[in-house]
């Protein structure tokens, strides 16, 4: 397998018969070899169903892909990969007890069946690529217990094994694109998925342009302005609402005075976390108050993950919290019947469910709601009313979908607006949160923290962690800055406030 000179897609339709949802509607693409180029649009506007397309993963309904000019078929992504072609999904599908190591072999074309792999050459072998892409990495890491950077970084570490030469990166985090930068400078394909323009622009070599499953042009990205990017995403209409991203939010009309109220939430010298990892906390006190967001920002292995399990009550063999004590509203995480809402890092090991239905999953948050039975004393759930509710939520969150799809039929971004819809729906007092807007279109992110404003108006209380500076100064009333497993400040985040202050206090 060498490089390739070439791939095209053309004339590619795909409606998906779940839901007849119309994904691509006449897509035509043209990617040039050991170039980065970028694909981006809104959420649902196709850009990971046409790359899904190339990469084997679903069959186009009509249309077809030129390799070097040849026609070729992927009826399966292992087929693809044989031709050099492998994609990272911003949702990845795991084995979650098995380690690194053992999805590495699992994804290594030359591992036949019944034949002997030394574990010291599997080791020395990832070893290699670590260093070499610079990916950290331990081979004996459950898949259960990783991130989601980690996750697709195992993921990427299985692909250089394969020899691929055109990568494709769905929504790829920071570390994958470091990791991607690599790859290229060896004369590698990369194909990025993103809604993210400043991660377009100064990323990519190349962009292509979706909206509403069509394709709206190609350019280079040395002769495209931020402007006109936006106004080809979104519209000229709507546009001015992506270049003004990274602006703080204006709370008007607050009901509250959080500077005055008494805490919801109380962390008193919280300890905890994985033994012998950096990923830990020590003596971390802290409080947010009816009608305040506070930001807990870090590197990404360093507390922000244990902190979040002790915080949501998820705290498990993986993450132990060793001391001090954690409160909202006044009870301990997990506490049944308290009116709080969870939006988990890892959507779906901890979200969601993949086999089941949308009406399902908002049901694993809503169990014990009496308003859905068919008597408030008889705890049977009514067809009915969970069809409605679910209706409900499909319309007000813009979910694309239907109630009785499957969780894994969504697309990344309506599965986050799924799981943040059933954290919000029931409006509770008290919201724990983990890189929230990950994934999500511009649009999106801001409906979802114009829902969150709305309901701190009503006394909301809001603790999100997130390694993302930017989005903290966008969202936070005060930013909490750990380092190193420890709390090096609480301070206000004030107009004069720069994302370059906060993080030199990370490092």
């Amino acid at each position: 397998m060498g490089f390739h000179d070439s791939i095209e897609l053309r004339h590619i339709h795909k409606t998906y018969a779940s839901n007849h949802i119309h994904a691509c509607d006449d897509i035509s693409l043209t990617i040039r070899a050991g170039e980065r180029h970028i694909i981006v649009g809104e959420n649902g506007a196709g850009k990971s169903t046409v790359m899904k397309i190339l990469s084997g993963d679903i069959p186009p309904d009509s249309g077809g892909i030129l390799l070097d000019g040849r026609p070729v078929a992927f009826s399966h992504p292992e087929a693809a990969l044989d031709a050099g072609i492998g994609m990272i999904h911003q949702v990845l599908h795991f084995f979650p007890e098995l380690t690194v190591r053992d999805h590495l072999i699992l994804g290594m074309k030359q591992a036949k069946p019944f034949s002997r792999i030394r574990k010291v050459d599997v080791d020395e072998h990832i070893r290699q690529i670590g260093e070499h892409y610079g990916i950290p990495c331990d081979p004996d890491e459950q898949v259960e217990r990783l991130d989601a950077a980690s996750r697709q970084l195992t993921a990427l570490m299985t692909l250089i094994s394969r020899d691929v030469d055109i990568f494709i990166l769905d929504e790829p985090p920071a570390e994958i694109l470091e990791a991607a930068g690599r790859l290229h400078e060896e004369g590698k394909t990369i194909i990025v998925i993103t809604h993210n323009i400043e991660d377009a622009l100064s990323f990519g070599d190349t962009v292509s342009v979706l909206r509403a499953g069509t394709h709206q042009g190609t350019f280079p990205t040395s002769s495209m302005t931020r402007e006109r990017l936006a106004a080809m995403i979104m519209g000229d209409h709507d546009s001015r609402l992506l270049l003004d991203d990274g602006t703080r939010r204006e709370h008007h009309g607050r009901k509250i005075d959080w500077e005055k109220a008494a805490p919801v939430i109380e962390l008193d010298q919280v300890s905890g976390g994985r033994p012998g990892t950096r990923d830990f906390v020590e003596d971390i006190s802290l409080t947010v108050s009816p009608g305040e967001t506070l930001a807990v920002v870090g590197i990404r292995d360093n507390g922000l993950r244990a902190l979040e399990a002790i915080v949501s009550g998820h705290a498990s063999d993986t993450f132990r919290q060793t001391g001090g004590t954690v409160r909202l509203l006044g009870r301990e995480p997990g506490t049944p019947g308290e009116p709080v809402g969870y939006i988990p890092s890892d959507r779906l090991s901890k979200g969601g469910a993949i086999s089941m239905s949308v009406t399902e999953n908002l049901m694993i948050g809503w169990r014990r709601e009496a308003s859905l039975f068919i008597h408030p004393r008889i705890p049977i759930y009514s067809p009915k009313k969970l069809k409605r509710i679910s209706r409900s939520v499909i319309k007000a969150f813009s979910i694309k979908g239907k109630a009785g799809d499957s969780l894994l039929s969504l697309s990344g971004g309506n599965i986050q607006k799924l799981i943040t819809a059933r954290a919000l729906y029931h409006q509770p007092k008290v919201l724990i949160c983990a890189d929230i807007s990950w994934g999500l279109d511009i649009q999106t992110r801001e409906s979802l923290f114009d829902s969150i404003e709305v309901l701190k108006q009503e006394g909301l209380a809001v603790l999100f962690f997130t390694s993302e500076v930017k989005t903290a100064l966008d969202e936070a009333d005060r930013i909490a800055v750990l380092q190193r497993g420890r709390l090096k400040g609480i301070i206000a985040n004030t107009p004069g406030m720069t994302a370059r202050e906060i993080g030199e206090m990370m490092l």
